[in-house]
């Protein structure tokens, strides 16, 4: 007799995905069927999983579910022929989106979507005529992790007659499926689970959590990021304690690839197939993709392309700004987080990468040997936390959001004159303290507060001293203070636009701005190098490339002969 297995999910392709999730469970039953086991996937009756399935009949009605009644179906996957059975519940699965609204916005009754999900998956398991009962559920992910809950503990005050065995495998630790407390009784989970050993996560119900604690054995995707989970408190989530007590349980198992799906010899969807015996059908595929993406089609041109949801896993850069911290510290003392408005981490890892294969071409010259640069966008960016890094390391000091002041030298942030102009002044010494104080004739009066008589106690009394030396500011314009504030020698600066700054006397006397050739568009400006070379100035000879366009002459300088970069041209 052949082992009965269950795969409980929220996606499986063709008929649902939105990442790597929907891949995973179907070819993962197309696998077992191959190795003998009887495997079924369940997942709720989507508008596309009911138009694309094969054979789709229905089997039986189901009642008493968290969302209501519904319905089962039966069909095959159209390209696989893989037992499929679809909940339909219209009313919580006839929707745009599979967890998200077209705005982006979680659906609110998501838990009682996949709540449902979880307990018709129990319902087939305790016996339904028309399906087999499992031997072994398979849960996948927290939509429908309360599956091995239930199958323990029972469900809405009945125990559980069930004997499968339940495996959870996580594909993601950082979607827990997070909802409020008071969904433990919209779902009629037991309230003795409101614990931190059960379901509770920070006063929250963690729906994940139900998979974690109550399946026989735990799988994730990789043997790596069983590793990462259990180790490290970022990956983890929160869950790296939990998945340590249940870590003689969880083992990685490396996703594999559906070669018969990821098969270019096959592949319908792509311009013209190829194999690894003749790859000239690449060719004709990179013409198609730069013709779709209005890029010039050059053969010769190099394309790199970076496919992945926007999560905070894939790197990008203001995902790199909050990962590394540089978040926690910015914006206003009583507001939330800001980023920068630039692309710091870009930037950033970009000028180290530039740093590193300068570095790495000396050394080359001294050894005869090359090198390959590992960077990562989160890299670079933790290099931004400098001193406040070091502080937390050394003396687990926290950084505080202090706005636009400095946290510890007082004044030293913005003000605002009489025409609402903002400038920056920068008092970081006794001596310009001293001055400030001559020059905006409070001497007499601040001078002798002996709450502001040193930067300590001026830092540790900022909220009384700052809104006095506005309200002097406030009599005067900005360009009136700014213009005292240099002939008194004291530090500050206008807050300029954007336009303000490319024109500025200094800027344009440090020649800063600049003019280049540009094939495309005649004449440029651009913003120029701020490095100047005593000896060699730097020159502009060349605009910033076109995209491509001195690929060869690169690689023909890495040690390519001219043959090997046309051949490479044509099959990349």
């Amino acid at each position: 007799m052949s082992l009965n297995v269950l795969l409980v999910a929220s996606e499986a392709v063709p008929l649902a995905k939105t990442g790597g999730l929907g891949d995973m469970v179907s070819a993962y039953a197309a696998a077992l069927r191959e190795a003998g086991v009887d495997a079924t996937i369940l997942i709720p009756a989507y508008p596309k999983a009911l138009q694309t399935v094969d054979g789709l009949q229905k089997v039986a009605s189901v009642t008493g579910l968290p969302g209501g009644d519904g319905a089962f179906y039966r069909g095959r996957m159209p390209d696989t022929g893989v037992p499929v059975i679809l909940l339909r519940m219209d009313h919580l699965y006839a929707r745009e989106g599979l967890y998200q609204d077209a705005k982006g916005r979680d659906y609110e009754d998501n838990a009682i979507r996949f709540a449902s999900l979880s307990a018709a998956a129990v319902k087939i398991a305790e016996g339904i005529r028309g399906f087999k009962k499992p031997d072994i559920v398979h849960a996948h992910d927290w939509q429908a992790a309360l599956v091995p809950l239930i199958v323990k503990r029972g469900w809405a005050g009945r125990p559980s007659p069930i004997r499968a065995r339940c495996i959870f495998t996580i594909h993601n630790v950082a979607y827990q499926g997070i909802f409020p407390r008071e969904a433990m009784a919209e779902l009629d989970l037991p309230g003795d689970l409101f614990n931190s050993d059960a379901l509770e996560f920070y006063g929250n119900l963690n729906l994940m959590k139900a998979g974690l604690v109550f399946a026989e054995k735990l799988t994730t995707v990789s043997p790596t990021y069983a590793k990462e989970i259990v180790q490290s408190s970022e990956i983890g989530a929160g869950l790296e304690g939990l998945l340590r007590h249940r870590q003689a349980d969880l083992t990685g198992i490396m996703n594999g690839v559906d070669y018969e799906r990821w098969n270019p010899e096959k592949d319908p969807a792509i311009a013209h197939r190829y194999s690894a015996n003749d790859l000239s059908g690449k060719a004709v595929c990179k013409a198609a993709l730069q013709q779709e993406l209005g890029l010039e089609q050059e053969p010769g041109t190099m394309i790199c392309a970076a496919i992945g949801r926007l999560a905070h896993q894939k790197g990008y850069d203001i995902l790199a700004q909050a990962e590394a911290g540089v978040m926690s510290f910015t914006g206003e003392p009583d507001g939330g987080p800001m980023r920068y408005p630039i692309a710091i981490a870009d930037m950033t890892c970009g000028m180290y990468s530039a740093m590193g294969i300068l570095a790495a071409l000396y050394a080359r010259e001294k050894t005869g040997r090359g090198q390959f640069l590992d960077m990562a966008l989160l890299d670079s960016q933790l290099t931004w936390l400098a001193n406040v890094g070091s502080s937390y390391l050394n003396a687990k000091a926290s950084p505080k959001r202090w706005g636009n002041a400095h946290p510890s030298i007082v004044p030293y942030e913005v003000f605002r004159g009489a025409d609402g102009r903002c400038f920056v002044v920068g008092v970081g010494t006794e001596a310009l303290w001293k001055r400030l104080l001559r020059l905006l004739e409070m001497e007499s009066v601040i001078g002798q507060d002996e709450r502001f008589r040193t930067n300590a106690l001026r830092t540790k009394n900022r909220t009384e001293l700052i809104p006095l030396l506005q309200k002097t500011l406030n009599g005067q314009p900005a360009s009136a203070w700014l213009e005292q504030l240099a002939a008194a020698l004291i530090p500050a600066a206008p807050i300029n636009t954007v336009e303000e700054a490319v024109t500025d006397t200094q800027i344009l006397a440090r020649n800063m701005i600049v003019e280049l050739k540009h094939p495309a568009l005649g004449k440029a400006l651009s913003i120029g190098n701020p490095i100047k070379f005593s000896e060699t100035p730097v020159s502009y000879r060349l605009p910033p490339p076109l995209l491509g366009e001195h690929t060869s002459a690169i690689l023909e300088g890495l040690g390519y002969t001219p043959e090997e970069v046309r051949e490479m041209s044509v099959t990349s």
